[in-house]
């Protein structure tokens, strides 16, 4: 690809971000309860304090690895689903039965307002497999053609 061509290609996916927050549905505890849904807390670390909290190096090497003992004590069920609101601001996980159905986000904004959001992991999995055709569709679009790759020194075989 030109370095010219670099704006517009990225221009073309100027709508993805909405894309994505168009994922994000709203989430109450009322319900949470009428249709049977949990939380779990922990089970997923994704902050790097959540991550140091259920991980151990292992005695002489430098890779370090998941210590079960570490993740079943992080791992919270709240027994009311309004105790959802006490968590601190991050994410933790909805279960229907022993099925995990999504991800909750709890948030708050500058004015001190709590909210609460959800995805399915597998509207993400669709909405980004459908964005990689786009994207390999548009760079081949901008591509240099292989007949032209002679006038760049770096795309020489």
């Amino acid at each position: 690809m030109r370095h010219v061509d670099l704006p517009t290609f990225l221009n073309e996916f100027a709508s993805m971000p909405t894309g994505i927050i168009r994922l994000l549905r709203r989430l109450r505890p009322g319900w949470l309860y009428r249709h049977g849904i949990g939380i779990v807390r922990g089970l997923d670390p994704l902050s790097d304090g959540d991550i140091a909290a259920v991980t151990r190096r292992r005695p002489g090497r430098k890779r370090i690895v998941v210590d079960a003992d570490k993740l079943q004590a992080n791992i919270q069920i709240p027994e009311y689903l309004d105790e959802v609101w006490d968590f601190p601001d991050g994410a933790f996980s909805l279960f229907d039965g022993g099925r995990r159905i999504g991800i909750g986000i709890k948030t708050t904004d500058r004015a001190g307002t709590v909210r609460l959001f959800w995805f399915k992991p597998r509207d993400v999995t669709r909405f980004f497999s459908s964005f990689e055709e786009r994207f390999l569709a548009t760079a081949q679009k901008y591509a240099i053609p292989r007949e032209n790759c002679k006038d760049y020194g770096v795309l020489e075989p």
